[in-house]
């Protein structure tokens, strides 16, 4: 079993920021992604961080692993250590802020692991205090956080090496058709229609791309509306068929799968959201 907790804090602008902490679980979290960026600390076990389905990354305790939205990524467990971790979920408004551009310019974080003790301590010591300091205080200190590991990834990729490419237009071009029907019943054909492409052109086109199918990423999409959905207080019921689940059992099976909470869990962390 795993014990995992979230709490979750305000921000001026509304939106939120999570910082979670994981302990227990061994077991592998799928390909996904989210809309919003992760900084994460890792206690305990060694794992794989897969991103975009093709960039394998090692991470062992003491690491610092970062995601940015929109970027596919899965963790498996290279070992039989119980997987222990805090994170923080970040939304792009936040990085935004702090850089002084637009949401569509927010920077990314130019590698997915750091291995520095510094900023690990850091970053452990922060999420640890998040369990009772004042909403105020954990955001300026997590502002401080992402500004100097922006920072750090930069220098740590300054032999060249960056992110996966860019997805191509058949794909961004699903994505985009996706980002807009999610709540409707949508199969593979409506998507590759939209795009011109065959079935089969459209699944490996992704697959190539970010590393998932279009029905992983459409799930995912739904997860990322669900959420939102339970933040505004509503219940998993309205959330399932405003997200486009057949039904608060289906969305009970891939939120759990995605976040590793029940909705009614995640509602009642961002329900106890401090300011």
């Amino acid at each position: 079993m795993d014990a995992r907790e979230v709490r979750a804090f305000a921000r001026p602008d509304g939106s939120l920021v999570e910082v979670c902490s994981l302990a227990g679980n061994i077991r592998a979290f799928p390909n996904h992604l989210h809309d919003h960026y992760v900084v994460g600390a890792l206690k305990a076990s060694r794992r794989a961080l897969t991103m975009g389905g093709r960039e394998l990354h090692v991470l062992e305790p003491g690491d610092v692993f970062l995601v940015n939205p929109g970027e596919s990524h899965a963790c498996d467990p290279l070992d039989d250590e119980p997987f222990a971790y805090r994170c923080a979920n970040v939304p792009v408004s936040a990085v935004a802020a702090l850089a002084g551009v637009p949401e569509a310019e927010a920077p990314r974080f130019a590698v997915p692991v750091l291995r520095d003790a510094a900023l690990f301590d850091r970053a452990d010591a922060l999420f640890a205090r998040a369990a009772s300091d004042e909403g105020a205080a954990v955001l300026d200190a997590l502002d401080a956080l992402v500004a100097d590991l922006l920072e750090a990834a930069v220098a740590a990729a300054a032999d060249g090496s960056g992110g996966p490419p860019a997805p191509g237009a058949l794909v961004a071009s699903a994505r985009a058709f996706i980002d807009e029907r999610y709540a409707e019943r949508i199969a593979l054909e409506d998507v590759a229609a939209v795009t011109g492409a065959s079935r089969y052109a459209l699944v490996r086109a992704f697959k190539r791309e970010l590393g998932i199918t279009p029905g992983r990423y459409l799930a995912a999409v739904r997860v990322m509306h669900a959420k939102s959905l339970l933040e505004q207080g509503r219940s998993p019921v309205e959330a399932a068929g405003l997200a486009g689940f057949a039904d608060q059992a289906h969305l009970g099976r891939v939120f759990r799968n995605v976040t590793g909470l029940t909705p009614a869990r995640y509602r009642a962390a961002c329900g106890r959201s401090a300011s």
